[in-house]
């Protein structure tokens, strides 16, 4: 996802607006857990997310950087 609007701060929860990177259309993401908060002060209007299906890292795409987050569960960080 191409990330079209900065997330709220006031939400506990994912709420993202962007464009699907594969398709160019115009996507909603939404999720109920809580992962996400520890990643929104990195997250920037115009940043690519990627969350692959069976991997356990999160990635914000930056005009200059990329930055990875792998899973992490009571302090043992899984990759």
């Amino acid at each position: 996802m191409i990330l079209e609007k900065k997330p709220s701060t006031s939400q506990a929860y994912l709420d993202l607006y962007g464009v699907d990177m594969n398709t160019r259309k115009p996507c909603h993401c939404k999720d109920n857990g809580h992962w996400w908060l520890t990643f929104r002060d990195d997250m920037s209007v115009g940043d690519t997310l990627i969350k692959r299906k069976g991997e356990l890292v999160f990635y914000i795409h930056k005009k200059a950087t990329i930055l990875s987050f792998p899973w992490r569960c009571e302090g043992k960080v899984y990759q």
